[in-house]
């Protein structure tokens, strides 16, 4: 006993009812374990530890490029502007084991702002761009396809409509939907098609009700495609709030209302619970730091908290924790932002975490199997020029932290974050532990889970896994 404390101590945990804080660092000091401690009364603490650290560069600079995983767990970069007059049709990949790029054979066609889905055999669609700067007659009507096992590109298609500035989506049935976009002469589409893995050919399928350049999409739990925002007018930086849902079974778009706000250049990301959080971009030149959460459900937009830092041309990925990373972009018609935040959607807060090591809009982000987040390429010049970069960067979400757990607080009102230790047997008051994503190495630490009045205290160790 300890000043009327129970402390029990065996080999590799400890446990100990809840005494005064002090005491509680006391023994944290004795054990030589430095823990993350905020206070109860900020809602939106830093998420500590998160690092963004530079990798590459890339073989070459991009912009409008597209970057998919691999099922291998390497990262497909192909295309893109290498210049404010220049399409690359080159292609290179990212090894996730040595940190690498290397080139690959290029493309047939050069091509920028086009799309690049993963199919269920693990191949990839690129579908679209445009093959020449400052020509808006040369979208690209014939597709690719991309064999990771030959890392070669063989034509398909090609589409009924050429086009650059769409999306495109690879349905639960294999199919691919491709819709919206900009045609020949700045002529935006609104006619869609369906790409066929089997026949590797194009179908025409409805049309969107509002044609619109550089929208969002989401494929959502029930199979349909949700699809909002973009630009439906010439003005170019003029947003939309429409939203609309593809249905694959008719094959028809039907409207499900407006967003709170019209949004260009905004991220529209998936979460776990198959809501869509939808976040930033502009209108005009305004830049909006607000963002909103779709439910499939009720078909409705909500808002949900506001960015520190308003932005658009950002990118946005979700982590394996279920939370949201928001990264870079335009604050204004001039200036990039290298801040980034993670959002929260279990207290619908945004979190300021370090910067990214450069300002970079419209760069391409995509989570390694690991965890991390390889961001490549972008613009590092105003949102009127290209300005490409080979820049790239690799974001570690938190190197040992677990997704915040804001309902785990001390009686001294000190909530403390959850680090894994994934051979810890808690008792069932303590089943609270969140899971840590799986990375390339992590720094040792502790987990501090409060069950009831009792706070377990148990030792990990730095691992590769």
């Amino acid at each position: 006993m300890t000043g009327g404390k129970a402390i029990m101590v065996n080999a590799r945990s400890f446990v100990l009812h809840l005494a005064p804080l002090s005491l509680v660092a006391m023994l944290l000091v004795v054990l030589n374990i430095i823990v993350p401690v905020v206070s109860a009364a900020d809602p939106t603490p830093t998420a500590l530890l998160a690092s963004f650290i530079a990798v590459g560069p890339m073989t070459t600079p991009r912009s409008g490029h597209s970057s998919t995983l691999l099922p291998n767990g390497n990262i497909l970069l192909a295309g893109g502007q290498s210049g404010d007059s220049t399409i690359g049709q080159s292609a290179e990949v990212y090894d996730h084991l040595t940190s690498s790029f290397s080139a690959i054979s290029s493309m047939t066609y050069r091509r920028a702002n086009h799309t690049s889905s993963l199919l269920q055999d693990g191949r990839v669609l690129i579908a679209g761009g445009f093959s020449s700067a400052y020509d808006w007659t040369s979208s690209v009507a014939p597709a690719e396809l991309f064999d990771p096992m030959t890392n070669a590109f063989s034509i398909v298609g090609p589409m009924n409509h050429r086009r650059y500035d769409h999306i495109a989506v690879t349905l639960p049935n294999g199919k691919v939907l491709v819709a919206g976009g900009v045609g020949d002469n700045q002529n935006r589409i609104a006619v869609a098609e369906l790409y066929d893995p089997v026949t590797r050919a194009f179908s025409l399928s409805g049309s969107l009700n509002l044609w619109r350049e550089v929208p969002r999409a989401n494929l959502l739990d029930n199979g349909k495609v949700l699809i909002t925002g973009g630009t439906p007018s010439y003005g170019y930086y003029d947003g939309t709030a429409a939203a609309e849902v593809f249905d694959p079974d008719n094959e028809t778009f039907t409207y499900v209302g407006s967003m709170n706000a019209p949004r260009l250049y905004h991220s529209a990301t998936k979460l776990l619970d198959g809501r869509v959080l939808i976040v930033g971009g502009m209108n005009g030149t305004n830049f909006s730091a607000s963002a909103e959460i779709y439910s499939p459900l009720t078909q409705t937009f909500a808002m949900a908290g506001s960015l520190h830092t308003a932005r658009a041309a950002h990118a946005a990925v979700l982590l394996s924790d279920g939370r949201v990373l928001v990264a870079g972009g335009y604050v204004d018609m001039t200036n990039r932002t290298a801040t980034a935040e993670i959002f929260d959607p279990a207290t619908g807060a945004f979190i300021s975490v370090d910067p990214m090591q450069a300002a970079t809009a419209f760069s391409e982000a995509t989570r390694l199997q690991s965890g991390n987040v390889l961001l490549t390429g972008g613009r590092v010049g105003p949102i009127t020029s290209i300005n490409p970069t080979s820049l790239a960067e690799l974001f570690q979400p938190g190197s040992g932290l677990g997704a915040p757990s804001p309902g785990l607080q001390s009686a001294g009102g000190v909530a403390e974050r959850l680090l894994l230790d994934e051979t810890a047997a808690m008792p069932e008051q303590a089943s609270q532990v969140d899971s840590l994503p799986t990375r390339e190495a992590a720094p040792a630490g502790i987990i501090l889970v409060l069950a009831a009045s009792t706070l377990y205290l148990r030792r990990r160790y730095a691992c590769n896994r």
